[in-house]
């Protein structure tokens, strides 16, 4: 289950070892099956360091195994502990003493002079297939969406560019499915092959590089987004008098940034502390160890339920009293947090 995949990561409860894979497999696992965007960072290294991680890299594969930990001794942790054999001096470890992130590895590894700073982006399938449907006018859209469950609808489509756009929606749906389809997408999803070879013309999407995609949805690398920890502050007043806060976060990303280098389904934030004063009433202490929140998708293509976990600490003060309680507090979705896409 998820929770028991959580708490064995976070744990070590899960083995870390390395593995040679060809590179364009790991790229359709994580861009298709799971649909992430990928940006491919290049390594500034010489032909000498070449050789050395090679050598280390095959030495490893064979002999290394380490338990693994999400929060800081995780598979980032293990690259630039791997790259520090190449140039020991750098230390890039002693920057991650609590909390590793991915994106501060690869920060850490570009103000080193280690990586390029402008990555490859390459769209995730579904970032493709968003944006193919925004090719297409409202007709079209209605029309590529229900020809998802009927083949005979499939067959009537005559732009190849909802072709286009169902033809990722497959290759999606597919890869989730580990190749199971129902024997009833089987066949739409094959209606769909057959229909993209009877067009002539192409999809308006074909000479549309990676950098268009990009830029239409505001997208920049995560590793020059924000920093990784934060401070808020509220001054304000009410009948009662003046009212006030002050908080700081360690975490990925916060919902409240429009950083564009986040795409703000997801907000993890973690060992933070907050007040809260307000004039005639208690002072609130709030201590926190982890608060996550996942907006997952709600779009014309799938529709997947969002969540909340949070665990805290917390310290009410007035005058001589002083109260305190703490726990878990698993929250269902607002209706009002959810993301909708064309």
């Amino acid at each position: 289950s998820r929770w028991t995949y959580m708490v064995k990561g976070i744990s070590g409860g899960y083995d870390g070892f390395y593995e040679i894979e060809p590179y364009y497999m790991k790229v359709g696992l994580y861009n298709n099956s799971e649909s992430r965007d990928l940006w491919e960072v290049t390594l500034k290294l010489t032909s000498k360091e070449v050789d050395l991680l090679v050598r280390h890299f095959w030495e490893l594969t064979f002999n290394a195994k380490s338990p693994y930990y999400f929060i800081d001794e995780n598979c980032s942790y293990r690259l630039i502990q791997f790259l520090e054999v190449l140039r020991p001096s750098l230390n890039l470890t002693a920057r991650f003493p609590l909390v590793v992130l991915p994106a501060e590895t690869v920060r850490a590894a570009v103000q080193a002079g280690l990586a390029e700073p402008a990555p490859r982006f390459r769209p995730s399938v579904k970032r493709r297939m968003a944006y193919k449907l925004s090719l297409l006018d409202e007709p079209g859209r209605k029309a590529a969406l229900a020809a998802r469950h009927s083949v005979e609808k499939t067959k009537a489509l005559t732009d190849p560019t909802a072709i286009d756009a169902l033809l990722d929606y497959w290759l999606y749906e597919n890869y989730r499915a580990r190749t199971a389809l129902s024997p009833e997408q089987t066949d739409v999803m094959e209606a769909t092959f057959t229909q993209a070879a009877t067009l002539k013309s192409e999809s308006r999407f074909k000479n549309t590089s990676s950098e268009q995609v990009r830029e239409k949805f505001g997208l920049k690398p995560p590793f020059l987004g924000h920093p990784p920890s934060w401070i808020e502050l509220g001054l304000g007043g009410s009948r009662q008098g003046p009212v006030g806060g002050l908080k700081y976060r360690n975490g990925a990303h916060p919902l409240w940034s429009d950083d564009s280098a986040y795409d703000g389904a997801a907000a993890i934030e973690f060992l933070g502390a907050e007040i809260q004063w307000r004039e005639g009433e208690r002072t609130r202490w709030s201590l926190l160890l982890i608060d996550v929140k996942a907006l997952n998708e709600f779009s014309v293509w799938e529709k997947q339920p969002s969540w909340t976990f949070a665990s805290c600490q917390e310290l009410f003060v007035h005058t001589d009293k002083a109260e305190a309680s703490e726990g878990l507090r698993p929250e269902p979705p607002r209706r009002g947090l959810r993301r909708i896409k064309p």
